[in-house]
């Protein structure tokens, strides 16, 4: 027997199909925007994507990993802490923790941002339980984020709500009991609870606990804006802030946490062919340096960064004048942008998505 269930949603019944030997015809699912697939004998979920690509394709690490041991990889994680704020990595989890002292705070985002490619989906998914069911002057936010821009479950003293925030404003701020999904609820957040966040520039959809909570439809908006948020690629945000000189002692546990790409991780390469002594943006935005093909040879250095300008260097390349041509293989994520500095008149080809 195959269960297909129908989670609910904008735009949906939220009713269920027991099929049992007999096929479906596509137009009978055509009120539904989100199904998962529970086949005997596991009644493990078949996600599909918000552009119905189903699981069987293959996935992408975007952006976090385990935490492992009792150190913070700072490779993979940046923390940021205030005021007695504390990060504590320990037992395969991380503690984000206020103190006691007035204000206090704590943050953790992923050293790599979870890239955006068009047409794919990508996948936020975390395993979070709080000390408590919220406080007041405490604010504790989960999913991805950048100052002006996030995608995320935000705790506010007892309300927790989704939020997109657009250019430094929230254009979307739902709390718990005006969530549109078929059943959807807050959880009880002192619990392990699964969260889960899918995206793209046209919509969002949150999930707690494999129910689909709330679904944002970004189409046909009166709106100016061009998508749901202005930048796109995002690192993973997990914070807890105490505001107002509280004291109280608030942590947020979390488990694992991590970005997944719906599809493969690489698209269609670009190039960009350089034979100056000059700085050269390539990109803005978060992309992949495949190669640094060197054709003519010029005694000076190849310097790149992930930036729109010369800074946060990640690698540099020594060029003599009778060296021979030379593919390097590069094959390195980049977050903010990717600009390359020459010092001589080396003639190279940046390979790069």
């Amino acid at each position: 027997m195959t269960f297909i269930q129908i989670p609910g949603g904008v735009g949906a019944t939220g009713t269920a199909l027991n099929v049992i030997g007999q096929d479906i015809a596509p137009s009978s699912l055509a009120a539904f925007t989100k199904a998962s697939i529970l086949g005997h004998p596991f009644n493990l979920p078949i996600h599909s994507s918000l552009h119905g690509a189903m699981s069987v394709a293959e996935y992408s690490l975007l952006a976090g990993n385990p935490f492992t041991g009792a150190t913070i990889d700072a490779d993979e994680w940046t923390s940021t802490v205030a005021n007695d704020g504390t990060n504590v990595q320990a037992s395969g989890g991380m503690r984000i923790r206020t103190g006691t002292t007035a204000d206090g705070s704590a943050s953790l985002t992923s050293a790599l941002y979870a890239r955006f490619m068009a047409g794919r989906t990508n996948h936020f998914h975390a395993t979070i339980a709080h000390s408590d069911s919220g406080a007041t002057n405490n604010v504790r936010e989960w999913g991805l984020g950048v100052s002006t821009d996030k995608i995320i479950f935000r705790l506010s003293g007892t309300t927790l709500s989704i939020v997109v925030r657009n250019g430094g404003s929230e254009i979307y701020d739902v709390a718990a009991a005006s969530w549109n999904g078929v059943g959807a609820a807050a959880p009880t957040l002192t619990n392990v609870n699964t969260y889960e966040i899918h995206y793209d520039q046209a919509e969002v959809v949150f999930i707690v606990n494999d129910v689909v909570v709330h679904d944002i439809k970004f189409q046909g908006q009166a709106t100016n804006l061009g998508g749901l948020t202005q930048e796109i690629n995002m690192p993973i945000l997990l914070s807890n802030t105490n505001s107002s000189s509280a004291t109280t002692e608030i942590s947020m546990y979390v488990g694992s946490c991590s970005v997944l790409g719906h599809g493969k991780a690489e698209s269609s390469p670009s190039k960009v062919n350089i034979t100056t002594a000059t700085t050269t943006l390539i990109k803005r935005g978060a992309g992949i340096l495949h190669d640094i093909v060197i054709g003519t040879h010029a005694t000076g250095t190849i310097k790149i960064y992930d930036g729109l300008t010369a800074v946060n260097i990640f690698s540099t390349i020594a060029s003599t004048t009778n060296d021979p041509p030379l593919n390097m293989p590069i094959h390195s994520t980049f977050n903010i942008g990717l600009t390359i500095v020459t010092s001589s008149s080396v003639d190279i080809t940046a390979i790069f998505e």
